[in-house]
């Protein structure tokens, strides 16, 4: 029920009918445990409803449960939707004050200094996690390298993940918007 639950609120707050996602939301909050996942959910549909201080006190919740870079991302996204980046962009620099411990972590920094617009570091902490094999951060290169319009190098690292990735499917849609950039349609 639990699940059933979320999800309807997921889909309630998709078809902006958000009395009843908060609804689904205090009934989750009543019953039963409340995970990172389930206070992110409720910080949405609060944020929905332009209920800030409820959904900044449900974010701050979720990032305390799972204090990730994903979930950082997911709530910048969330306020960024709403036009509150600077509500966001905390959360990120949050996830930054940690130190990177492994390729991932420089992928995942990169990612988050990439949503920053901070190319700089982006591109500092993507080429170490390429460096140590992370074949995400070639891709997210090519993209920092494609919001600079340096294509050429853009172009560059698609086809190295190509030639190394067993599903190349992302690394042809980036060739493909590099194509289209160049006005190759």
């Amino acid at each position: 029920k639990k699940d059933i639950l979320s999800y309807r609120a997921a889909a309630y707050l998709k078809t902006k009918s958000y009395d009843e996602a908060m609804a689904d939301c205090q009934s989750l909050a009543r019953d039963y445990d409340m995970d990172s996942d389930l206070y992110f959910l409720t910080g949405q549909v609060a944020l929905a409803m332009d209920v800030y201080e409820e959904a900044a006190a449900d974010f701050q919740q979720a990032y305390g449960e799972e204090a990730t870079y994903d979930m950082a991302i997911r709530i910048y996204e969330a306020y960024l939707s709403k036009d509150m980046e600077a509500d966001g962009t905390r959360y990120l620099e949050a996830a930054l004050s940690t130190e990177a411990e492994n390729a991932q972590d420089h992928c995942d920094r990169g990612r988050v200094y990439y949503y920053m617009n901070d190319y700089e570091n982006a591109v500092k902490e993507l080429i170490q996690a390429s460096n140590d094999g992370n074949l995400e951060a070639v891709l997210l290169l090519g993209m920092v390298y494609m919001d600079q319009k340096d294509i050429s190098n853009a172009r560059a690292l698609f086809q190295e993940y190509i030639s190394k990735a067993e599903n190349t499917s992302r690394g042809y849609c980036g060739l493909a918007v590099c194509d289209m950039k160049e006005g190759d349609y």
